[in-house]
């Protein structure tokens, strides 16, 4: 079994001075995507600078959400861990495990995401995230974004 870093709890101090600076907004960090160079062969992967420096999580397809004042505060979403992908690709953390050795409040599998987002991004003023990085997870915040939109209804504004 692979370990997380030897000081994850300089990570866990970041997110918690990210956390003091949000005001009434949340944070949506997502992973760079993982790029074919031709057919079944990939570049090697390098996490998303932002990512790395909240978490120290360096696996692709993850996502990390900021939501200060409330609990869970911070939220990982991972790919599930996958023995038969593992002989390939390599270790993989798996939810429960990333939960526990990067110290985030609570993690939940990548294929969750849209649904558990909206719950958890409901009633904040705004929510920052950088388009255009990862074009992929782009298309699934957008529909996140759309489904807050939907609930939050019209205004007199």
């Amino acid at each position: 079994m692979r370990k997380a870093l030897e000081n994850v709890q300089i990570f866990k101090q970041r997110r918690e001075k990210v956390l003091k600076n949000l005001g009434n907004n949340a944070m949506v960090v997502a992973a760079h995507p993982e790029l074919i160079r031709n057919n079944d062969v990939h570049y090697s992967y390098r996490q998303d600078s932002n990512m790395y420096y909240l978490t120290g999580f360096e696996e692709p397809e993850s996502v990390l959400i900021l939501r200060p004042g409330n609990f869970p505060e911070s939220v990982l979403f991972v790919r599930q861990k996958n023995l038969e992908r593992e002989t390939w690709d390599g270790f993989r953390f798996g939810p429960e495990l990333a939960q526990q050795e990067f110290q985030v409040d609570k993690c939940y599998p990548i294929e969750e995401f849209e649904k558990q987002a909206v719950e958890l991004l409901k009633g904040y003023e705004g929510v920052y995230y950088r388009l255009l990085k990862n074009p992929t997870f782009d298309q699934k915040f957008l529909n996140v974004l759309d489904s807050l939109r939907a609930i939050q209804g019209r205004t007199g504004y």
